[in-house]
């Protein structure tokens, strides 16, 4: 079912709870309950404050299943009672009315909800008086003006429903002032998650997704024929959007919901259609008879183009299935048949390594010209008076040109330069010698390209050899995705399958598996002009059994 929940402002709430719930004035009530709201009218009307009707209330429309009207009344009523309490949030001193209708079509149940943005306040004596005379109008409203004021047959005033100086009549019940939740612009989304949440949650109700634009209440006054117009527009665009919606079509889609809702307001009308170049367009209308003309005009276009994007999405959707079929199949069939040897984690492992112990190399010569500079300082004259440090700042950098030393021999053989070069790896300037630098990187390059022959023609270290059912299983699965190919279609797919055979090394075994992969291919895919041959040898076959006989 769609979720359908409406709110309006009610300037009369008794009047609306006559109506909701008189069945002369009503298609079909299947159910509601009552409720006196003489004392919200009342206090509406005594504190008027403009020549404007207060709000006296709300009402919620809320859609029903239509399965509901074969409940028994009694489980009807609980249920709508329950919907509706939760839909306001209201309390135990809330007062709210419901009415279950059935239109006569009996394609719309629905539920009118009014309640009052007052709660019921009870009092055991009076506490105020009334602060002026209060008269009323001839309609029984509070009059503003002694002009106003309601008269006998003989023209004079009537006399004031209440005085100056009386006690109001509190004994009763007071109304509270109104709950201002009621009046934020997100209640009403808030109430329709509510509603959501209850269908689901208590009687299992799946709600349909909102169509992405709203349609209007026809009502039966002077502009339902037009509203009516409308409203068959705007299915129409739902309609269009949920096929780019449903094609993954993004590129006019937010753009299109926006641009019409905005559009809407001001009587014009944002519709997306399909150009002569197979391509989404929007497209501003500015009237309701130029929307409709529009619609009509590009209907048979937009499902020519959509049927045509389906097709062509149905066959990128079969092309992958059998692509994912025929690589898993690939897989398992190389894997149960490999033969490569077992991969050299050190191989794998040795540019990263290379790497550190380079960095490390020229981190330790940096430190090693730095305790050099630092010796130096105390070189001369200076050093007799500071001959401790001095001592410090030798040992400090004989440390340092050890290490360097350590990690330079290490390097020695991989770089394959000379020891002069290699010592002295620094220009005075602070940078690294050209002659390194060539160096490493050829080295770091030849490391990289064993790497990469190691990944391809090795067996990994984690790997498991499949066994013969999970081949077969694999093979029927390949096999029964290229069953599904329409006839039409089975050539193309063909071509473009076997151009994505993966290639898992450059082994004999890696070939033996391609080939076998291409000819299961041909067999189930053949090209029309070897279907052709086929229905020709089976008709030949055929006719040669019936010459046969016995």
């Amino acid at each position: 079912m769609k979720s359908f929940v409406r709110m309006t402002k009610l300037s009369n709430i008794c009047g609306r709870s006559d109506y909701i719930t008189d069945e002369s004035r009503q298609e079909g009530i299947l159910a509601h309950n009552s409720i006196d709201w003489t004392i919200y009218h009342e206090h509406e009307l005594l504190n008027q404050k403009s020549a404007k009707a207060n709000n006296e209330g709300r009402e919620l429309v809320i859609a029903l299943p239509n399965e509901w009207k074969d409940l028994e009344k009694e489980e009807l009523a609980r249920r709508v009672d329950f919907l509706s309490q939760r839909a306001i949030g209201a309390d135990i001193n809330q007062e709210y009315q419901w009415a279950v209708h059935w239109n006569q079509a009996r394609t719309n149940l629905h539920a009118h909800v009014i309640f009052s943005e007052r709660k019921l306040q009870l009092n055991d004596k009076a506490t105020s008086r009334w602060d002026r005379d209060i008269y009323l109008t001839a309609e029984g409203k509070v009059a503003r003006k002694k002009a106003d004021r309601a008269r006998n047959e003989d023209g004079s005033i009537k006399p004031p429903v209440h005085r100056k100086g009386e006690l109001k009549d509190t004994s009763i019940s007071t109304l509270s002032i109104k709950d201002k939740k009621y009046s934020r612009k997100d209640w009403l989304l808030e109430a329709k998650e509510t509603v959501k949440e209850t269908f689901k949650k208590e009687w299992n109700v799946d709600i349909e997704k909102q169509d992405y634009l709203h349609q209007y209440h026809e009502g039966k006054g002077s502009e339902s024929s037009l509203i009516r117009q409308k409203n068959e527009i705007i299915k129409a665009v739902n309609y269009r959007l949920k096929d780019l919606e449903r094609l993954n079509i993004t590129s006019n889609f937010e753009k299109s919901v926006e641009a019409f809702k905005v559009n809407i307001k001001k009587g014009q009308y944002v519709i997306p259609y399909i150009g002569e170049d197979s391509r989404v367009h929007l497209t501003k209308l500015h009237s309701l008879k130029e929307a409709s003309s529009f619609v009509a005009k590009t209907e048979e276009l937009w499902d020519k183009g959509i049927k045509e994007t389906q097709k062509a999405k149905a066959m990128l959707d079969c092309f992958t299935k059998v692509k994912d079929a025929q690589e898993r199949y690939y897989n398992l069939l190389m894997d149960s048949k490999d033969d490569r040897r077992p991969m050299n984690l050190n191989t794998i492992k040795a540019p990263e390594r290379f790497k550190t112990a380079y960095n490390d190399f020229l981190e330790a010569k940096r430190i090693e010209k730095s305790c050099l500079r630092n010796y130096n300082a105390y070189r001369g004259f200076w050093g007799l008076f500071k001959g401790k440090a001095k001592k410090e700042a030798y040992t400090e950098y004989s440390r340092a040109r050890e290490y360097a030393e350590k990690l330079g021999a290490e390097l020695q053989k991989d770089l394959k330069i000379d020891d002069t070069n290699l010592s002295i790896c620094f220009e005075p300037d602070g940078s690294i010698l050209n002659a390194v630098q060539m160096a490493f990187q050829r080295h770091l390059e030849d490391l990289e390209r064993y790497k990469e022959n190691e990944l391809v023609n090795t067996r990994p270290l984690d790997f498991k050899k499949p066994s013969k059912e999970a081949v077969n299983e694999a093979r029927n699965a390949f096999i029964a995705e290229m069953e599904k190919v329409p006839e039409e279609e089975k050539e193309r797919i063909r071509i473009l399958i076997n151009d994505t055979i993966p290639d898992k090394g450059n082994t004999m075994t890696s070939l033996k598996c391609r080939i076998e992969v291409k000819d299961l291919v041909k067999k189930h895919l053949p090209t029309q002009e070897e279907i052709r041959e086929l229905d020709s040898i089976r008709l030949i076959t055929k006719t040669h059994g019936l010459f046969r006989g016995r």
